[in-house]
This record gives structure tokens, sequence and C-alpha cells, in this order.
């Protein structure tokens, strides 16, 4: 693995040791030359590729706090190999969900995610169902974050839920029990319950969880293929992150990268911006994108999957570089992002023909912002600085995706010391109270204030 690494991989040679399990670089360096002959300068410059500057640089970090961006059906046996979980990797994708059909390739997937600083979620419903885990195979891998319990529960099921979560986290203190709950669109026959913020709030409350997941798909089409959005999706995203700041929860969305139906459109870039930021405004910890691969369809489904990131040929498509663009957007923007806690969002010229531009409980006690001009509809995340003396906030153009529209935002602030905002992922920092952004469709900026 050390050869790999040095060949593909920007590591330092000191971080590549401890990767492979030596604390010092010393007697890594020493047991390396006695393998391969040469040392692990040597060997680089002589097999390595070319330095040349990526704009797309492989995402490793270590930090618990990072902000992880994830694929569902991300592996695709036909295709496997180390090449194609690189490319995962490529596309700014750090978190995948491997299912029961991948135990006989688990352990390549394993060794090959954390090679490429990817982490897995591996689906086993075995906990949900009161049988013992089976992750001894895989519980030393330092690629394995955690188990999927269910996804879809009903309302019924949460209490049994909440036991079998508490037992994992006992055994496994520092992995995720992860459960992936019914968007805002579900049916109450579905759920088991009528009411949604119930459903949601009953799992928050009584399930001694670490992250709250939701999936919601927002894009379908219309007449002569116009965009169409769900009205509730901000509503939707508004009642989780509300249940997770009072439980002290992080709050996952898995976004829609794909389409399964016709009356459902395959997101572009624009569709898959306007998500990543909207969930950022509501203080989103991680997206997954649905899907990387084309889903196997089930028996007696209706879904008609197309437009996943990689072709039922195995092939990238433009989903794949569309996605990678916004990821690493969101990547360069994610440490400051993720260094303070979400307070609540409000809207910005509220637009009655635009369904979606409506949600409860909007917040009011954001005071940092004197000044905000703009005639067209915005959302505005509020936050707060988790260590440190600063506040930030998101502002999302939020007219109508069909209409591909670019909006002018002036803003003035209180007095600061910084203000500094992301645009494209990239700091302006800005020693001023007043500043002027131009957002083009679906395009969304973070803010910091520090004082």
């Amino acid at each position: 693995m050390a050869q790999l690494l040095l060949k593909r991989t920007d590591l330092t040679i000191c971080e590549i040791a401890s990767r492979v399990g030596y604390a010092n670089v010393s007697p890594f360096g020493r047991s390396f030359k006695l393998i391969t002959g040469c040392s692990p300068k040597e060997y680089r410059d002589k097999f390595g590729k070319p330095k040349l500057k990526d704009p797309y640089p492989i995402i490793y970090s270590n930090s618990l706090e990072k902000f992880r961006i994830g694929a569902w059906y991300a592996i695709d046996a036909k295709y496997l190999s180390d090449e194609f979980i690189r490319d995962i990797a490529r596309a700014g994708i750090n978190l995948i969900f491997v299912g029961y059909d991948y135990s006989l390739e688990r352990e390549f997937i394993l060794k090959y995610s954390y090679l490429y600083g990817i982490e897995c979620i591996l689906v086993d419903n075995s906990l949900f169902k009161g049988e013992k885990l089976r992750i001894d195979d895989y519980m030393s891998s330092s690629a394995f974050l955690g188990n999927m319990i269910i996804e879809y529960p009903m309302y019924h099921e949460l209490g049994v839920i909440g036991k079998r979560i508490e037992s994992y986290s006992k055994k496994l203190h520092d992995k995720i029990p992860f459960v992936v709950l019914y968007p805002m669109y579900a049916s109450g026959k579905q759920m088991g319950i009528d009411d949604y913020r119930q459903y949601i709030n009953t799992f928050a409350d009584n399930c001694i969880e670490k992250v709250l997941c939701v999936n919601i798909y927002p894009c379908y089409i219309g007449h002569e293929y116009k965009k169409l959005t769900y009205k509730d999706y901000l509503q939707n995203l508004s009642i989780v992150s509300e249940a997770c700041r009072k439980n002290n929860l992080d709050m996952w969305i898995i976004i829609q990268s794909i389409s399964f139906h016709e009356s459902v459109r395959i997101p572009d870039k624009i569709d898959l911006r306007w998500q990543m930021y909207c969930c950022l405004s509501f203080g989103a910890k991680s997206i997954t994108h649905f899907c990387y691969c084309l889903p196997v369809k089930r028996p007696g489904s209706i879904d008609v999957f197309s437009g996943a990131m990689i072709s039922i040929k195995g092939e990238k498509t433009d989903t794949w570089y569309n996605a990678r663009e916004v990821n690493y957007e969101i990547h360069r923007l994610s440490d400051t992002y993720m260094s303070h806690n979400h307070l609540g969002a409000f809207l910005v010229n509220e637009d009655s023909e635009l369904p979606y531009m409506h949600f409860e409980n909007q917040y009011t006690d954001f005071k940092y912002i004197r000044k905000l001009n703009c005639d067209k509809p915005l959302l505005v995340g509020c936050f707060e600085k988790a260590n440190g003396n600063g506040v930030a906030f998101t502002l999302v153009n939020m007219t109508d995706l069909w209409k591909n529209e670019s909006v002018v935002v002036s803003f003035e602030t209180v007095p600061c010391k910084k203000l500094c905002v992301y645009k494209n992922g990239y700091a302006n920092e800005s020693l001023e109270t007043t500043y002027t952004v131009e957002l083009s469709c679906g395009e969304g900026v973070f803010v910091t204030l520090d004082f």
C-alpha cells in the first residue's frame, strides 16, 4: 500500500508512514528500502506522476468534524477496481454506502477506500432484527465508519430502533448507527403516521443517535420539460433542522442526483448546487448523492433510473463532472462552515408564485445584517462560531430554477474585524462592512464575520 500512496497521492512521507502503521518515519524508511531497494523519496521520484497542480485533489482529512459528501450505490461490481474507487474520491466524495451484495468484495473496497480517504458505512440490518452484528471481518478497518441499520422505518418501529441503536453505541461508541428516515412527501400509510413532524421528532427524541438522516428529492419535470420543484422542500429541511438543533444531532441529507421516474428530471449543475446550498443553509453536516452508479431495479418496482454519475457501461457521465465541480466548491469552504453552529434560517422576498418558498418557524433573532438589498427571493441561513467570537450566514438565490436568473445582492453588516465571502468556495476578504455579490441561478455564498 505504501508504494501506491507514494505513486498516486500527494501525502507526505510522514503521513504515509502513519497510514501504513508506523509511528515514526525512520523505521518506515528503513523497512521500505529493505523491501524495494530505494528510499520512499527515491521511489516517488522514480515512479510518481509529474507534479502538476491538480484542481481536484483527493480530499484527505483525519478530522472527526470534517464535512462528508457521500455517494449511495457507489459500487458496481462489474467495474470494481483500484481506479474505480480512486475516481469516486476524484469526484470529491469521501463517504460511500456499501450494501449486502458486496460481502465478497468488502475487504478490497475497504482497503482502497482507506487508500483514497473514503469512509464506508456498511449496510447490515442484522442489528435491527435483533441478531448478532457481523462486524468481526471489518471492525479493524480504518475506513469503517458505521453500519446502516434500516432504511425507511415506520413510526411504530422507532422504539425498537432506539433500543438497537443504544445497544450498538455501547459496543461501538465511535461508530455511527445509521438510519434513513422518510421524506415529507411519503404517505401516512408508508410512515405509519400522518404527522410528519411527530415522526421526525419521535425519532430524534427517543433514539440515542449521532445523526438524523433524511432523503429529499425535489427535482421534477413538467410540461415541455419545464423544471418543477417539490413544494415543501424548505419545510421538510426546516422540520429536520429543528429536530437536530433541539437534540444536538448532526443533520445528514441525501440529495437527488439522478432521475428515477418520467416525472423526475436528471439534476443539472444548477440543481445540484442549489440543493447543496439549501442544505447548508439549514445546517447540514453531510450531503450524500443519490446515486453514483445506476441502482439495480428491484422486482415489482416502477422506478426507471437514469442519469447517474456512472453509466451502465461504467463510464463517467455529465452528472459526474457536474457533481465533482460542486462537491469541490463545498469542500473548499467546509472547514470554515464546520466551525460554526446553526441557529436557523429565514426567507427574503417570499414569492407566492414559487410554492417551495415557505417554511414555518423562520429565525428572527439574527441582528448582524443591518441592510439586505435584493429584489429577488433569497434564503438566508444563520450561524454562530462554535469557538470564538463570530457569526456567519448563507445567501442563496431562490429564483425559479427554470428561469435561470442571476440576482445581485448588496448587504451591510454590523462593524467587525473582518468580513469574508466564500464564493465558489474561495475566500474573498474585506475590511468593509458593505458588500455586493452576484449570484447565478441556484448559487449560494457563505459569509463570515469575525469580531
